[in-house]
C-alpha cells in the first residue's frame, strides 16, 4: 500500500513552476521553440469563409519557404480562428514558432497569442512543447522587465512597421505612407505597458508560479514591472480575451475538456488575485512610493492610484481558499495525463 502511494505522489504532474530560475539564453529558447514544433507541417485547407482567397495564396507561397522566415503578416489570421478552420491545431502548430517570435507583441492581436495557445488546450500538451513556450516566455519577461529588451520575441516598434509595410503593399494606397509614418514613432506608454501584460498574463498562462512572479516583478522594480502591477491591482482578471475555448477535440471529449478549461481558468484567476494581494502588500506599495517619489513623480502617482485599487480588492482576493482552486487546476493536468485530449487534428478534407 505504501509503494502504491508512493507512486501516485511522484506520477502528479508540476502544476507550477518557479521564477527564480534563470532560462537559457534568448538564441538558445528560439532554437528550443522550433524543435519543440519541427513534426508539425503546414496544412492549406482552411476555411475559405475564414481566409479569402488572396490570403490562401499567400498561405501557399508562404508554406515553401522554412517556417523561421515566413512572413507574420500573412500567417497572422492563424491566431484569429478557430483551430477547426485552420484545417486543424496541428497546422497552428507548425507555424507557432513563428507566429510567438514575431507576434508575441502584437498588441492588436485578440486574443493574445498566448491566450490563443491556451484556449486551445495548452496544458494538455506534450511537456516538451508547453517547456519550450514557456522558456522563450520566461527570457522575454527577463529581457522586457530588466533591460528593455523582448529577445527571443521581435521587439513591437518593428513588429508594428512591419504590418504597416504589408499593408502598403496589398492596399498601394498613397494614404499608408502616413501609417508607415506612425508606425515609426517611438513606442507609446499605452502600447508599452500593453506589451507588460501580455508578458505577465504569459507568465501565468505557461504556468509560473503567480506568487513568484509578482515577488519577482517587485524585486526588478522597473519603471515598466511596478506600472503593471498596478495594472493588474485594478484589473478582475487576466485579461478578457479568453472569451471562449477552441479545442479541436473529438465530440465525445469536447465537453468536459472545454468545461475542465473554463474551470481551470476561473481558478487560476481567482488563485492569480489571491497571490497578487499576498505578494503586493500595502507596507510594500508604500516602499515603493517613497523610492520614486522624487526621481519620477509620474509614476509616483500611479502608485498612489494602486494604493486605492489594493483597499478595494484585497478583501475579496483574501475570501479565496487556495487549496481549492489548486484541486481545480490539477483536474484538468489529470485529464491530460488520463489521454481524454481525443484528438489535436482538424476536421477539413484532405
Amino acid at each position: 500500500m505504501v509503494k502504491s502511494k508512493k507512486r501516485d505522489e511522484r506520477a502528479e504532474p508540476v502544476l507550477f513552476y518557479p521564477m527564480d530560475v534563470l532560462p537559457p539564453s534568448a538564441a538558445t529558447c528560439r532554437a528550443a521553440l522550433y524543435d519543440a514544433f519541427a513534426d508539425y507541417r503546414a496544412a492549406l485547407h482552411v476555411c475559405p469563409t475564414c481566409f479569402g482567397e488572396d490570403n490562401q495564396e499567400e498561405l501557399r507561397l508562404t508554406a515553401r519557404q522554412p517556417v523561421e522566415r515566413a512572413n507574420y503578416a500573412v500567417i497572422r489570421q492563424f491566431l484569429f480562428e478557430h483551430p477547426n478552420c485552420c484545417d486543424g491545431l496541428d497546422s497552428i502548430r507548425h507555424w507557432l514558432p513563428r507566429l510567438l517570435e514575431a507576434g508575441f507583441f502584437d498588441t492588436d492581436a485578440f486574443p493574445s497569442p498566448i491566450a490563443q495557445v491556451y484556449r486551445s488546450g495548452l496544458w494538455l500538451w506534450p511537456e516538451q512543447e508547453q517547456a519550450a513556450i514557456r522558456a522563450a516566455v520566461r527570457r522575454a519577461a527577463e529581457g522586457w522587465f530588466r533591460g528593455g529588451s523582448p529577445a527571443p520575441f521581435d521587439e513591437p516598434a518593428a513588429l508594428r512597421l512591419s504590418l504597416a509595410r504589408h499593408r502598403r503593399g496589398l492596399q498601394r494606397d498613397a494614404r499608408k505612407a502616413d501609417a508607415i509614418a506612425e508606425a515609426e514613432r517611438p513606442l507609446g506608454l499605452h502600447e508599452e505597458n500593453a506589451c507588460s501584460r501580455f508578458s505577465v498574463q504569459s507568465l501565468l498562462l505557461t504556468r509560473f508560479e503567480p506568487r513568484a512572479v509578482f515577488d519577482w516583478l517587485l524585486q526588478c522594480g522597473s519603471r515598466r514591472a511596478i506600472a503593471v502591477i498596478v495594472e493588474m491591482l485594478e484589473e478582475s482578471s487576466l485579461g478578457d480575451d479568453i472569451v471562449y475555448y477552441s479545442t479541436p477535440f473529438g465530440p465525445a471529449g469536447a465537453e468536459e475538456i472545454e468545461q475542465a478549461l473554463a474551470d481551470a481558468t476561473s481558478a487560476l484567476n481567482r488563485l492569480v488575485r489571491h497571490a497578487l494581494f499576498e505578494v503586493v502588500t500595502d507596507e510594500r506599495l508604500l516602499a515603493l512610493y517613497e523610492t520614486v517619489c522624487q526621481s519620477d513623480p509620474g509614476l509616483a502617482e500611479t502608485l498612489c492610484r494602486a494604493e486605492y485599487a489594493w483597499g478595494i480588492g484585497a478583501y475579496e482576493a483574501w475570501l479565496t481558499d487556495p487549496g481549492a482552486e489548486i484541486a481545480r487546476l490539477r483536474h484538468l493536468l489529470r485529464i491530460a495525463g488520463q489521454g481524454k485530449a481525443l484528438s489535436f487534428g482538424g476536421t477539413s478534407s484532405p
